[in-house]
């Protein structure tokens, strides 16, 4: 087995057009930092390779995982190698799935000095309780931008030409977007703290 170890784990938590891919960018900065795009496979695969153990490493099971993996949104783009990969996680052994997903973040950057991992997904917004078994230790960021703002954002992106596959599905009218910012960041818990600061705020 190699040394291998993860000390911090964090979810970048936001509504979309937040700033949650800057915020990702400028972390990701940081030689110690494992910050991918919101690919979502950690979640994505959950269900399935929930009840991960040792025993699939001697199996079938690491192949069909690793297919699985390859077949997510986007992966497609990360150009990894699927090879090494498995010949990676065969050193390491990760004996459960947070183990697993822990190493794949690690194996993406490929930096030994790597030692905390964030993660971001505007898709997370709804999967929260999950995220809490997948990684039982992680911190969490709520990033909060004005509505307003957003909602300027929704319209200038749509106004757009989509150079993207990938390009975000958006709500076009006013009502819509603010009842989306509105829930989103009731879920989280995030309303009322935006609703306090903008009442105590002043210059």
């Amino acid at each position: 087995m190699i040394p291998f170890q993860i000390d911090t784990k964090a979810f970048i938590l936001s509504n979309p057009r937040s700033g949650s891919t800057l915020l990702r960018l400028l972390i990701n900065s940081n030689r110690q930092v494992v910050s991918l795009p919101g690919y979502g496979f950690l979640h994505y695969l959950f269900e399935r390779y929930k009840g991960w153990n040792l025993n699939n490493l001697k199996t079938e099971k690491l192949n069909i995982f690793l297919d699985d993996f390859s077949r997510t949104k986007k992966i497609n783009t990360w150009k990894i190698d699927l090879g090494k990969l498995k010949h990676f996680i065969q050193q390491v052994a990760p004996p459960n799935y947070e183990k697993l997903t822990e190493l794949i973040y690690w194996f993406y950057k490929n930096k030994a000095a790597s030692k905390v991992i964030f993660d971001k997904n505007n898709y997370y917004l709804d999967h929260v309780e999950d995220l809490k078994k997948i990684w039982t230790k992680a911190n969490y960021i709520h990033l909060v931008r004005d509505g307003k703002d957003v909602a300027c954002s929704y319209k200038r992106l749509d106004s757009m030409a989509p150079k993207s596959p990938f390009k975000p599905i958006l709500p076009k009218e006013l009502t819509s977007i603010e009842n989306e910012w509105v829930n989103n960041n009731k879920a989280n818990g995030m309303l009322s703290v935006w609703k306090s600061v903008l009442k105590n705020f002043s210059i």
